[in-house]
């Protein structure tokens, strides 16, 4: 009996040592899990980052595109303005040349009303014709 409990001793030992190792297995595990939870609540929170910078950005494309598109209507604006002046100095400078108002239309690409206008006022001696 005495030579069964001495083998007996080996096993034990094995298997404490099955168990200890066992332990530290699952000590690694459960650490793990807890970097994995940690890593995951992470990444939840720069997605939810990421998720307002993008908002932002397409908040500020649109307000770059509202702007860039009020800036070219005001340039296309100020465009015409200054069409419309060159117009009537051009068909003033005509009319002192003694042009009629057909003529005023075709140079100028104005209308016959807005031409018969001009020549009547340069007829007067007022408005843009003096």
């Amino acid at each position: 009996m005495n030579s069964w409990l001495l083998m007996l001793v080996p096993v034990a030992v094995l298997l404490l040592a099955m168990g200890i190792v066992t332990a530290v297995i699952l000590k690694r595990l459960v650490q793990t899990r807890q970097l994995l939870e940690q890593n995951k609540e992470q990444e939840q929170q720069w997605q939810q980052q990421l998720v307002k910078v993008l908002s932002q950005m397409q908040q500020d494309q649109f307000e770059i595109r509202r702007q860039v598109s009020q800036a070219l209507k005001r340039d296309n604006s100020s465009e015409s303005r200054e069409a419309g002046t060159m117009t009537y100095a051009q068909a003033s400078q005509l009319l002192r040349m003694g042009a009629d108002p057909a003529e005023l239309v075709n140079s100028c690409g104005m209308s016959e009303a807005e031409a018969r206008l001009l020549t009547l006022m340069a007829s007067r001696q007022t408005g843009p014709a003096s």
